[in-house]
């Protein structure tokens, strides 16, 4: 079988990156949650070598992720965020 990064069959969850912040602050991410139209329940937070990094989704292919990226630009008005898989 042979795949490509649109691919369905990975194995992998993709998530999309809004925020990375070296010093973590709820209101700065509640401040983007507001300004952005985004619930605060739907962002996944993680720390990753000393940064926290929000991101929003949990999609099993890039072609989902890419969508979800494209449909945050255009609805919630995120024009910096990149397609980051999860652990």
């Amino acid at each position: 079988m042979t795949t490509n990064s649109n691919s369905t069959v990975s194995g992998k969850t993709y998530t999309v990156q809004i925020l990375s912040l070296s010093n973590y602050s709820a209101s700065r991410v509640s401040y983007f949650c507001k300004k952005h139209n985004l619930s605060e329940n739907d962002i996944i937070k993680r720390n990753v070598d000393g940064f926290t990094k929000i991101s929003i989704g949990k999609v099993n292919s890039q072609k989902q992720a890419t969508a979800l990226q494209q449909k945050l630009a255009t609805e919630n008005n995120i024009s910096q965020s990149f397609i980051v898989t999860l652990p």
